[in-house]
């Protein structure tokens, strides 16, 4: 049953990456969740900015001229694993964002939400392992339909359960996450994807992949209605708050093993097509720092670190890292 769930999401993750729309995933290794006792802090810089909207499949649009839209998002995240495993997380976003329509701009900086989740093993074996996540994010900047202020974010909580997958091919790995992003306030529910290919070069990895969301569950709030509050204060940008939209897009990143402890991510994703979403580009930068084992389980090298292990070279995998679980 483990091996056709694991089967089943990965065939779902590619059939949807080659047909749909969608929008990324932060770079970065999957949570190690195999190692007792581990913690690990996240913080991700993300820097969007965009002038032009998808109306509909491949119909793209630019903003009234001399308008645009920024977005500068801090996302943290703390992770401990309690049991080998199984992890808790919680995490808080700080965001910025910036609309410029002709000589007015609207701006508005906040502690957008607050989130935390829970990450469990699926399955997992020498050159592979599977994931099961759920999410639940609870937004601390509440869109006002009155409001004067550029928005942060969509404005509404949601709980976004999915699955991760990542396997090793000698040097070459890849990647793929599925989950469904369930929206509160009437927002259209949708269905989250990834699909990543990477090559390990040591302590670098450099991968390239497509990401996105299709919205599935309908929006019950008129389009005319969200359109009135994105036209007036994100100067036309549908970036947030948008009527059941649709995105893709390409991704590039770069992973650095600075240490045993310390981790760095650089990427960036251009949108591609898309439905009544903006588009535009992203950067950013993502730093991760471990913590809470001993230097035994460590290891006293990066190379010969259970992580590493699992990322480079089978061969040297600490034998119980990946053991049969079937719990």
């Amino acid at each position: 049953m483990r091996r056709f769930t694991f089967f089943a999401a990965l065939v779902v993750s590619l059939v949807v990456s080659l047909g749909a729309s969608s929008v990324a995933a932060a770079a970065g290794e999957i949570p190690q969740v195999w190692k007792k006792g581990y913690s690990e802090f996240r913080a991700t810089t993300l820097y969007y900015s965009t002038s032009a909207n998808f109306a509909e499949r491949g119909s793209y649009v630019s903003l009234p001229s001399g308008s645009s839209l920024s977005n500068l998002n801090l996302r943290t995240q703390l992770r401990h694993n309690f049991i080998r495993d199984l992890s808790a997380y919680v995490g808080a976003t700080v965001s910025q964002t910036a609309a410029k329509a002709g000589s007015i701009t609207r701006e508005n900086s906040a502690l957008s939400e607050l989130y935390l989740g829970v990450t469990k093993t699926v399955w997992r074996r020498s050159n592979f392992i599977l994931l099961g996540e759920i999410e639940a994010s609870f937004s601390t900047d509440k869109i006002d339909p009155q409001t004067p202020r550029a928005l942060t974010n969509d404005g509404v909580d949601y709980i976004l359960p999915r699955l991760m997958m990542k396997k090793l091919l000698r040097k070459f790995w890849i990647g793929a996450t599925l989950g469904y992003k369930l929206r509160d306030e009437g927002l259209s529910g949708l269905l989250v994807w990834s699909d990543r290919v990477g090559y390990n070069f040591g302590e670098f990895d450099a991968s390239i992949g497509l990401s996105g969301f299709e919205s599935l569950k309908k929006d019950e709030v008129l389009q005319s209605s969200r359109d009135t509050v994105t036209t007036r204060v994100n100067s036309g940008s549908l970036r947030f708050y948008s009527y059941s939209p649709a995105l893709m897009q390409i991704d590039a990143a770069v992973d650095w093993k600075a240490s045993p402890n310390l981790g760095t991510s650089f990427f960036a994703s251009q949108a591609l097509d898309g439905e009544r979403y903006s588009s535009g580009f992203t950067v950013g930068m993502q730093l991760r720092y471990e913590f809470g084992l001993s230097r035994g389980s460590i290891g006293k090298s990066a190379k010969k670190s259970p992580e590493k292990a699992f990322e480079v070279d089978t061969n040297e995998v600490d034998p119980d890292l990946f053991e049969d679980n079937d719990n």
